[in-house]
Protein backbone atom coordinates (compact mmCIF):
# COMPACT_ATOMS: atom_id res chain seq x y z
CA UNK A 1 0.00 0.00 0.00
CA UNK A 2 1.89 3.45 -1.20
CA UNK A 3 1.87 5.70 1.67
CA UNK A 4 0.00 9.36 0.83
CA UNK A 5 2.90 11.19 1.57
CA UNK A 6 4.68 9.40 -1.20
CA UNK A 7 1.94 10.40 -4.04
CA UNK A 8 1.88 12.81 -6.71
CA UNK A 9 -1.03 15.70 -6.29
CA UNK A 10 -2.69 13.96 -9.16
CA UNK A 11 -3.33 11.29 -6.99
CA UNK A 12 -3.94 12.66 -3.99
CA UNK A 13 -6.69 14.97 -5.59
CA UNK A 14 -8.21 11.87 -7.19
CA UNK A 15 -8.42 10.24 -4.18
CA UNK A 16 -9.88 13.19 -2.50
CA UNK A 17 -12.72 13.28 -5.30
CA UNK A 18 -13.60 9.40 -4.15
CA UNK A 19 -13.67 10.58 -0.58
CA UNK A 20 -16.05 13.57 -1.77
CA UNK A 21 -13.83 15.65 0.40
CA UNK A 22 -15.17 18.82 -2.00
CA UNK A 23 -11.49 19.47 -2.37
CA UNK A 24 -10.65 21.48 -5.75
CA UNK A 25 -7.29 22.18 -7.74
CA UNK A 26 -6.57 25.32 -5.70
CA UNK A 27 -5.33 22.80 -3.21
CA UNK A 28 -1.77 22.32 -3.04
CA UNK A 29 0.20 18.89 -2.37
CA UNK A 30 0.59 19.69 1.20
CA UNK A 31 -2.86 20.66 2.08
CA UNK A 32 -4.28 17.86 -0.02
CA UNK A 33 -2.04 15.94 2.55
CA UNK A 34 -2.95 17.03 5.28
CA UNK A 35 -7.09 17.17 4.23
CA UNK A 36 -6.82 13.36 3.78
CA UNK A 37 -4.91 12.38 6.82
CA UNK A 38 -7.71 14.60 9.12
CA UNK A 39 -10.45 11.70 8.00
CA UNK A 40 -10.29 9.01 10.08
CA UNK A 41 -10.12 5.39 7.89
CA UNK A 42 -8.50 7.82 4.75
CA UNK A 43 -6.13 4.30 4.28
CA UNK A 44 -9.33 2.20 3.17
CA UNK A 45 -9.16 4.16 0.33
CA UNK A 46 -5.58 3.41 -0.36
CA UNK A 47 -6.22 -0.35 0.18
CA UNK A 48 -9.27 -0.88 -1.30
CA UNK A 49 -10.19 -0.83 -5.81
CA UNK A 50 -13.62 0.70 -5.24
CA UNK A 51 -14.10 4.01 -3.59
CA UNK A 52 -17.51 3.81 -2.38
CA UNK A 53 -20.16 0.79 -0.97
CA UNK A 54 -21.97 -0.75 -4.42
CA UNK A 55 -25.10 -0.24 -2.75
CA UNK A 56 -25.63 3.04 -1.37
CA UNK A 57 -22.73 4.52 -2.91
CA UNK A 58 -21.21 5.72 0.96
CA UNK A 59 -17.41 6.56 0.72
CA UNK A 60 -15.41 3.59 2.29
CA UNK A 61 -14.45 5.69 4.54
CA UNK A 62 -17.70 6.71 6.24
CA UNK A 63 -18.99 3.37 6.79
CA UNK A 64 -18.97 2.49 10.14
CA UNK A 65 -16.36 0.07 11.48
CA UNK A 66 -18.94 -2.32 12.72
CA UNK A 67 -20.59 -2.93 9.58
CA UNK A 68 -17.44 -2.49 7.40
CA UNK A 69 -15.80 -5.46 5.36
CA UNK A 70 -12.41 -6.21 2.68
CA UNK A 71 -12.34 -8.95 0.59
CA UNK A 72 -9.83 -10.01 -1.66
CA UNK A 73 -10.99 -11.64 -5.26
CA UNK A 74 -9.32 -11.46 -8.40
CA UNK A 75 -6.10 -9.89 -7.19
CA UNK A 76 -8.48 -6.48 -5.89
CA UNK A 77 -8.65 -5.71 -2.65
CA UNK A 78 -12.84 -4.55 -2.68
CA UNK A 79 -14.19 -2.69 0.55
CA UNK A 80 -18.09 -2.58 1.71
CA UNK A 81 -20.77 -2.45 4.03
CA UNK A 82 -21.77 -5.97 4.82
CA UNK A 83 -25.27 -5.43 5.34
CA UNK A 84 -25.37 -4.06 1.48
CA UNK A 85 -23.43 -7.42 0.67
CA UNK A 86 -26.41 -9.03 2.60
CA UNK A 87 -28.95 -7.36 0.94
CA UNK A 88 -27.35 -8.60 -2.64
CA UNK A 89 -27.10 -12.05 -1.40
CA UNK A 90 -30.69 -12.18 -0.27
CA UNK A 91 -31.94 -10.80 -3.66
CA UNK A 92 -29.54 -14.21 -4.67
CA UNK A 93 -27.37 -11.35 -6.74
CA UNK A 94 -23.71 -12.76 -6.43
CA UNK A 95 -21.87 -11.22 -9.29
CA UNK A 96 -19.55 -8.52 -8.11
CA UNK A 97 -20.83 -5.11 -8.60
CA UNK A 98 -17.63 -4.04 -10.16
CA UNK A 99 -17.59 -6.88 -12.36
CA UNK A 100 -17.22 -4.89 -15.42
CA UNK A 101 -13.50 -3.70 -14.78
CA UNK A 102 -12.62 -7.24 -14.17
CA UNK A 103 -11.11 -9.44 -17.11
CA UNK A 104 -13.13 -12.14 -18.69
CA UNK A 105 -12.06 -15.08 -17.41
CA UNK A 106 -11.85 -14.00 -13.71
CA UNK A 107 -14.23 -15.16 -11.24
CA UNK A 108 -16.89 -12.81 -10.33
CA UNK A 109 -19.25 -14.60 -8.40
CA UNK A 110 -19.03 -13.11 -4.31
CA UNK A 111 -19.76 -16.77 -3.13
CA UNK A 112 -16.39 -18.09 -3.78
CA UNK A 113 -14.81 -15.36 -1.34
CA UNK A 114 -14.86 -17.32 1.95
CA UNK A 115 -13.53 -14.56 4.39
CA UNK A 116 -16.68 -12.51 2.81
CA UNK A 117 -19.66 -15.07 3.08
CA UNK A 118 -18.41 -15.90 6.93
CA UNK A 119 -18.55 -11.88 7.44
CA UNK A 120 -22.29 -11.79 6.76
CA UNK A 121 -23.90 -14.81 8.01
CA UNK A 122 -25.05 -12.33 10.73
CA UNK A 123 -26.83 -9.75 9.29
CA UNK A 124 -30.31 -10.53 8.61
CA UNK A 125 -32.97 -8.10 8.13
CA UNK A 126 -31.10 -5.18 6.93
CA UNK A 127 -33.32 -2.47 5.54
CA UNK A 128 -30.97 0.55 4.33
CA UNK A 129 -33.41 2.95 2.77
CA UNK A 130 -32.88 6.87 1.21
CA UNK A 131 -33.38 9.76 2.94
CA UNK A 132 -32.83 13.44 2.59
CA UNK A 133 -29.02 13.08 3.25
CA UNK A 134 -28.23 10.75 0.75
CA UNK A 135 -26.70 12.24 -2.18
CA UNK A 136 -28.91 12.60 -5.58
CA UNK A 137 -26.72 9.19 -7.00
CA UNK A 138 -27.83 6.86 -4.02
CA UNK A 139 -31.11 7.91 -4.26
CA UNK A 140 -31.05 7.61 -7.64
CA UNK A 141 -29.61 3.77 -7.35
CA UNK A 142 -32.24 3.00 -4.93
CA UNK A 143 -35.10 4.32 -7.11
CA UNK A 144 -34.06 2.18 -10.00
CA UNK A 145 -33.33 -0.91 -7.90
CA UNK A 146 -37.13 -0.19 -7.13
CA UNK A 147 -38.55 0.26 -10.00
CA UNK A 148 -37.30 -2.85 -11.30
CA UNK A 149 -39.33 -4.86 -8.84
CA UNK A 150 -36.31 -6.54 -7.08
CA UNK A 151 -34.90 -7.83 -10.57
CA UNK A 152 -31.72 -5.35 -10.32
CA UNK A 153 -28.91 -7.43 -10.40
CA UNK A 154 -25.79 -7.03 -12.76
CA UNK A 155 -27.73 -3.64 -13.68
CA UNK A 156 -26.15 -2.65 -10.43
CA UNK A 157 -22.24 -1.99 -11.89
CA UNK A 158 -23.76 -1.01 -15.40
CA UNK A 159 -25.30 2.14 -13.34
CA UNK A 160 -22.49 2.77 -11.31
CA UNK A 161 -19.84 2.76 -14.20
CA UNK A 162 -21.87 4.21 -16.60
CA UNK A 163 -24.01 6.98 -15.11
CA UNK A 164 -23.12 7.73 -11.61
CA UNK A 165 -19.34 7.73 -12.44
CA UNK A 166 -19.54 9.78 -15.40
CA UNK A 167 -18.83 13.42 -15.19
CA UNK A 168 -20.45 14.10 -18.47
CA UNK A 169 -23.95 15.12 -18.30
CA UNK A 170 -24.88 15.20 -21.71
CA UNK A 171 -23.19 11.78 -22.29
CA UNK A 172 -25.92 10.19 -19.82
CA UNK A 173 -28.44 12.00 -21.09
CA UNK A 174 -27.36 10.35 -24.77
CA UNK A 175 -27.15 6.96 -23.65
CA UNK A 176 -30.55 6.77 -21.70
CA UNK A 177 -32.59 8.37 -24.38
CA UNK A 178 -30.32 6.14 -26.84
CA UNK A 179 -31.17 3.02 -24.61
CA UNK A 180 -35.08 4.07 -24.05
CA UNK A 181 -35.53 4.40 -27.82
CA UNK A 182 -33.85 0.69 -28.17
CA UNK A 183 -35.87 -1.05 -25.52
CA UNK A 184 -38.95 0.84 -26.97
CA UNK A 185 -38.46 -0.76 -30.68
CA UNK A 186 -37.93 -4.06 -29.29
CA UNK A 187 -41.85 -3.74 -27.16
CA UNK A 188 -43.12 -2.92 -30.68
CA UNK A 189 -43.73 -6.79 -31.10
CA UNK A 190 -44.43 -7.63 -27.72
CA UNK A 191 -46.58 -5.28 -26.17
CA UNK A 192 -47.49 -1.97 -28.19
CA UNK A 193 -48.94 -0.19 -25.09
CA UNK A 194 -46.40 -0.21 -23.40
CA UNK A 195 -44.16 0.84 -25.81
CA UNK A 196 -46.13 4.47 -26.54
CA UNK A 197 -46.52 4.66 -22.94
CA UNK A 198 -42.78 4.53 -22.53
CA UNK A 199 -42.05 6.64 -26.08
CA UNK A 200 -44.83 9.14 -24.27
CA UNK A 201 -43.80 9.15 -20.81
CA UNK A 202 -40.36 8.47 -20.84
CA UNK A 203 -38.59 9.38 -24.09
CA UNK A 204 -40.23 12.21 -25.55
CA UNK A 205 -40.39 14.66 -21.63
CA UNK A 206 -36.11 13.55 -21.76
CA UNK A 207 -35.77 14.42 -24.98
CA UNK A 208 -36.54 17.91 -24.29
CA UNK A 209 -35.27 18.05 -21.15
CA UNK A 210 -32.23 20.39 -20.74
CA UNK A 211 -31.01 19.27 -17.32
CA UNK A 212 -28.90 22.38 -15.85
CA UNK A 213 -26.82 19.81 -13.79
CA UNK A 214 -26.04 16.06 -13.44
CA UNK A 215 -28.09 15.88 -10.26
CA UNK A 216 -30.92 17.65 -12.53
CA UNK A 217 -30.78 15.05 -15.15
CA UNK A 218 -30.76 11.99 -12.29
CA UNK A 219 -33.53 13.36 -10.95
CA UNK A 220 -35.74 13.77 -14.12
CA UNK A 221 -34.71 10.12 -15.23
CA UNK A 222 -35.79 9.11 -12.05
CA UNK A 223 -39.36 10.75 -12.04
CA UNK A 224 -40.25 9.58 -15.68
CA UNK A 225 -39.46 6.12 -14.55
CA UNK A 226 -41.60 6.00 -11.77
CA UNK A 227 -44.44 7.79 -13.40
CA UNK A 228 -43.80 5.15 -16.36
CA UNK A 229 -44.21 2.02 -14.14
CA UNK A 230 -47.12 3.86 -12.07
CA UNK A 231 -49.20 3.85 -15.43
CA UNK A 232 -48.38 0.34 -16.84
CA UNK A 233 -47.75 -1.26 -13.49
CA UNK A 234 -45.77 -4.59 -13.22
CA UNK A 235 -45.10 -5.00 -16.95
CA UNK A 236 -42.69 -1.74 -16.16
CA UNK A 237 -40.34 -4.08 -13.75
CA UNK A 238 -38.61 -5.59 -16.27
CA UNK A 239 -38.53 -2.45 -18.99
CA UNK A 240 -36.76 -0.85 -16.81
CA UNK A 241 -34.16 -3.49 -16.06
CA UNK A 242 -33.88 -3.87 -19.64
CA UNK A 243 -33.21 0.03 -20.26
CA UNK A 244 -30.14 0.48 -17.83
CA UNK A 245 -28.78 -3.13 -19.25
CA UNK A 246 -28.82 -1.61 -22.58
CA UNK A 247 -26.53 0.94 -21.53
Amino acid sequence: MKHVSRMRKADLAQIASDMQLGLDSTFTRTELIKRIHDIPHFSRHLRCYNPCDPCTLVPLHAIPVEYYIEWNQNKKRFGADKRSIRRLFDYRQFTLPFALDLEEDEATDMRTCAELVESIKDVRDVVIDPSPELSMASRFLFGIEHLCGGNFGYINGNISQKILSNPNTSEIHFLVLNSIFNVSIQLETECQFVMYMLIDLCYQPLMWTIPSCKNDLLRAILDVLTFFVGVVGDRGHNVIFAIFNDI
